[in-house]
């Protein structure tokens, strides 16, 4: 069972929230809430572990000491947050979080199911090829190195590394658990708590709650969960940075206050270090800052400089990144701009139902990082049939099909837009609730179908695609990991099989390196992989590309059949007997994959 991973990762959670109540209270920061002075010093804590990361990885000091002091400290200095807030944990308290309305009830009954059922899912070793190409390595080769550096072999390099700071941490503390838990999990849980309070902010518990629940329940966040990818912390700290700044622009003239702006600035930030995507919600908040103070009569110089250096200086550390990608690839480091897949009018229709009905093998991205469902498209077109909208409606609004037109023309993939998608969420769970409001028995009936339709549709696209009954099996330890990787690889084509990881982790030598021509994903390799995408037609001959695996120091092949008939005849002189009789030594072939000794 997990529960040193489980334990751990409750200690870091209790010393981000009392160290960032320390925050909270210096600033003396008040909120309407309790659930959003939750979310904001769970955010602000997280915030610190991220750039003290940063500080001891750009310095060489990452380690497990590192780690467990960083805790150790953060949990001491969240002693005087405890001391000065004088927390009273009372019964009457705790059940004023619980709805008084059965339908409530059950809807975050809802929530609760999905949070135990994707924390059963990040027990699990990650099937994701995205994280272990990319994230996860690269977290665990930061950790493993004790420092932040150049991870050429990874397709994330030089990608921002903020996220991949957290679930080092991770690693630094346990191991790859503790990683997924911190990355996923409970970025997750994160993201859904700030969208709850941003709802509760601008309209009521009734709709945060249909709106946290059509999110959280849709089959990207349940793919996202089973993965490390980065999307749900991003999603995480945009929700906060937004809630942070409705704090202030809702707010009447006089009771403006800029230490909102300035917490704005830190979440974004932060989430600007996880995803360079943040520039587009940073443009659009700029615009309604300007708005703002304009609407106000207060365009003054000072008033201009004071808001904009807020936000600005606060959210500097996030070009850290940058600043790293100029130095080592004089690139900005931004990706994913040859992404667009559908285009024109008609293209903007298709992209929506794509994404709305779970999409298609022929989308951009195939049905994986689309899908939505069907709630969105079914109901948010009624809100122009409402009489008396509500005001902040439409701004919401505003800035979700702002997001939603830049991904259709950047990057065709819902995960790129989850924090727009959190937003539509809450106008989804308004419209559902002006319903029930103006017919209580058929608006309650109508939450309950759609909801229902919406969890259904959603579970039975991840179970079908994602998620198998051996994820949740291998979570409880009902099988070990040889059962798990030998059920699961086999629809993983271009994954390593067990035998062959099994076989390469026995190799004598530590210093053996295997190379992977075709770009396979070698993360449970306990050797390096180097993968090669060079053809024999590049070398002019074999020999040259065997020259090139010894100047890598490479000791063994690997190379597997169906990446090879996948890239057709640039690779086929790999399989060719006359090659591998002249350079290869076989040491184990299973199912179209074989490992090779390098003659």
């Amino acid at each position: 069972m997990f529960i040193i991973d489980l334990l751990i990762t409750a200690v870091v959670i209790v010393s981000a929230w009392s160290a960032g109540r320390l925050i909270t209270n210096a600033l003396n920061i008040r909120t309407e809430s309790r659930v959003m002075d939750l979310v904001l010093s769970l955010g602000l804590g997280v915030g610190i572990f991220v750039y003290l990361q940063m500080i001891c990885g750009f310095v060489g000091w990452f380690s497990a000491l590192q780690a467990w002091l960083t805790l150790i400290c953060m949990s001491v200095l969240g002693v005087f947050g405890f001391i000065s807030y004088k927390p009273i944990i009372k019964f009457e308290q705790v059940s004023k979080l619980i709805p008084s309305s059965s339908l409530d009830r059950l809807i975050l009954l809802g929530i609760l199911v999905l949070s135990i059922l994707y924390l059963l899912v990040a027990l699990a070793p990650t099937l994701d090829g995205d994280s272990l190409a990319g994230y996860l390595v690269v977290a665990r080769d930061f950790a493993k190195e004790g420092r932040i550096f150049s991870a050429t072999y990874a397709y994330t390099n030089l990608f921002p590394a903020n996220g991949q700071l957290i679930a080092a941490l991770g690693f630094s503390l346990k191991g790859q658990i503790v990683a997924q838990l911190l990355t996923v999990w409970f970025m997750g849980v994160l993201g859904a708590l700030g969208l709850y309070s941003l709802g509760t902010k601008l309209f009521n518990s009734r709709i945060s709650l249909i709106g946290v629940l059509a999110w959280y329940s849709m089959a990207s966040v349940a793919v996202l969960s089973a993965s490390v990818k980065v999307d749900l912390a991003w999603a995480a700290f945009e929700i906060i940075s937004i809630l942070a700044f409705t704090q202030w622009y809702f707010a009447g003239r006089k009771q403006r206050d800029s230490r909102w702006l300035l917490i704005t600035g830190l979440f974004l930030g932060v989430a600007f270090g996880i995803k360079h995507a943040t520039t587009f919600t940073a443009i659009l908040l700029a615009i309604a800052l300007t708005y703002r103070l304009y609407s106000d009569n207060n365009m003054s110089l000072k008033a201009w400089s004071i808001s904009f250096s807020s936000i600005v200086l606060f959210a500097l550390p996030g070009l850290v990144w940058v600043i790293r990608s100029l130095v080592i690839s004089g690139s900005l480091g931004f990706a994913g701009s040859d992404l667009a897949g559908e285009t024109g009018f008609s293209g903007l229709f298709i992209y929506l139902w794509d994404m709305s009905m779970l999409g298609n093998s022929n989308s951009i991205e195939g049905p994986n990082g689309k899908s939505i469902g069907p709630i969105f498209l079914s109901i948010l077109p009624c809100v122009i049939l409402l009489k008396n909208v509500d005001n902040k409606v439409w701004h919401v609004s505003l800035y979700s099909l702002s997001m939603l037109l830049i991904s259709f023309f950047v990057v065709q993939r819902a995960r790129h837009i989850l924090p727009a998608l959190g937003l539509m969420s809450l106008i989804a769970g308004y419209v559902i609730h002006r319903l029930s409001v103006s017919s209580p028995k058929i608006g309650s009936l109508i939450i309950t179908l759609v909801l229902a339709a919406s969890l259904v549709a959603t579970a039975t696209w991840t179970y079908k695609n994602f998620v198998s009954i051996e994820t949740v099996q291998r979570s409880l330890n009902i099988i070990d990991d040889r059962e798990y990787f030998t059920r699961n690889l086999e629809n993983f084509n271009r994954y390593p099989s067990w035998e062959i990881i099994r076989a390469s982790n026995d190799l004598i030598s530590e210093q053996a390196v295997i190379a992977s021509p075709g770009a396979s994903n070698g993360f449970y390799l306990n050797r390096p992989l180097l993968s090669f995408a060079q053809t024999e037609k590049e070398y002019a001959v074999s020999s040259g590309f065997v020259e090139i695996l010894k100047q890598n120091d490479v000791t063994h092949v690997y190379i597997n059949e169906f990446v090879v008939n996948e890239r057709g005849h640039e690779l086929a002189w790999l399989v060719n007997e006359g090659f591998q009789d002249q350079y290869l030594l076989e040491i184990i072939c299973s199912r179209g994959q074989c490992l090779y000794e390098l003659r």
